[in-house]
């Protein structure tokens, strides 16, 4: 499964995980998270989807430079505007 089915606007979904994700990098001491971000844009992929929200997983090397994988909850609140009508009506039966 990939991100882009989850949202309605799957641009704007990603660029809000990205921004979502990369604060939360930095604050774990993750050391290739730049001011462009596009490590973190190209390391999205691995995901669980849970009730109350996503993990995102970052593999060793992705965002830092040491074999650290790096993982990031996002709460379904924090995308909720860009959710898919199937999402939605998940979380409203979890």
């Amino acid at each position: 499964m990939q991100l882009e089915p989850l949202f309605r606007e799957p641009h704007a979904a990603r660029a809000r995980l990205v921004a979502l994700c990369s604060v939360d990098l930095k604050s774990q001491g993750a050391s290739n998270v730049g001011d462009e971000m596009t490590e973190v844009s190209q390391a999205l992929g691995e995901f669980a989807l849970e009730k109350d929200g996503l993990i995102l997983f970052f593999s060793p090397y992705s965002v830092d430079y040491s074999r650290n994988g790096y993982a990031v909850h996002v709460g379904w609140r924090a995308p909720e505007p860009l959710l898919s009508e199937r999402v939605r009506l998940l979380m409203k039966l979890c």
